[in-house]
């Protein structure tokens, strides 16, 4: 507009000529029906470009609306969970009626039990190393994160295949080679998961403290409880259960973050382990 229009009013006012043709085109009937309404649930392509960024930045709040092959459907976005403990092992605890030998680590089990589940979930560590049973107890086998599990499974198997037989560890690491490739360190993953459950407070503290280290630049948040577990065979027919109720729940809940508390208080009554919970920032 002339900056002179914009501050003279009498310049401006419509011309009363202009006024009188849109006068007479508004009164004239339409021929064409008018464009249907886009129904509220038909989502436009910047709207769902926004859902995918929200997807990306964290776990959706509420279920999410999508348009396939013209009908509306919709859907939740289901967690993904992270197991952590100390070395990302194959060591029983949650299901030792298969494995019936207890020993320092949980991790790659409750990967099994929830996974078979049909739960979305990963596993990691939090130690320096993978430590296994060895010849003796100040004798373990130390593997560095990220050795493939066959590696493993063939270098046990050439030092003494009867030994690790017979202690289940063999078995262990043949189950863990076809679940996934190899240990993986909590520290140095890259991926973001929604929920991590962590089996003691010592490794509860050290999520925590990595997550805070990466300062948290994206806003992301993510729920970190630990079930206190002790590592002993007794324990380990209760404990697969306990975690499995508790990934269950969180995996049907609508909103996590508002259900998370009633979810909790629920897994406190119905089993012993005592429970931790913050949420944390990627």
């Amino acid at each position: 507009m002339d900056p002179r229009k914009a501050r003279d009013p009498r310049l401006s006012r419509v011309d009363p000529r202009l006024q009188r043709l849109q006068n007479e085109a508004s009164s004239t009937p339409s021929l064409a029906p008018p464009p249907e309404q886009t129904p509220p649930t038909d989502l436009s392509s910047a709207e769902i470009s926004s859902q995918s960024l929200q997807v990306t930045a964290g776990l959706d709040k509420s279920p999410t609306t999508t348009v396939m092959d013209g009908e509306p459907r919709t859907y939740k976005l289901r967690p993904l969970f992270c197991v952590v403990c100390a070395s990302n092992q194959v060591i029983n605890l949650l299901n030792s009626l298969l494995l019936p030998h207890s020993a320092q680590n949980r991790s790659m089990e409750g990967h099994n039990v929830l996974a078979k589940a049909g739960l979305r979930v990963v596993s990691s560590g939090t130690g320096t190393a993978v430590r296994l049973p060895g010849p003796s107890i100040d004798k373990p086998n130390i593997y560095a994160f990220g050795t493939p599990y066959t590696t493993i499974y063939e270098e046990l198997s050439s030092k003494d295949h009867r030994l690790y037989t017979a202690n289940g560890l063999l078995q262990m690491l043949d189950r863990n080679r076809h679940i996934k490739t190899a240990p993986e360190r909590w520290q140095e993953s890259k991926t973001a998961v929604d929920v991590v459950i962590t089996c003691e407070e010592r490794c509860f503290d050290i999520v925590c403290d990595d997550l805070l280290g990466r300062g948290g630049e994206f806003n992301r948040p993510v729920h970190i409880i630990n079930v206190e577990i002790k590592d002993n065979h007794e324990e380990a027919l209760i404990a697969g259960k306990a975690i499995l109720d508790l990934a269950t729940a969180i995996d049907a809940a609508q909103d996590l973050d508002e259900e998370i508390g009633s979810i909790l208080e629920t897994q406190q009554q119905k089993h012993p382990h005592s429970l931790l919970h913050v949420v944390g920032f990627y």
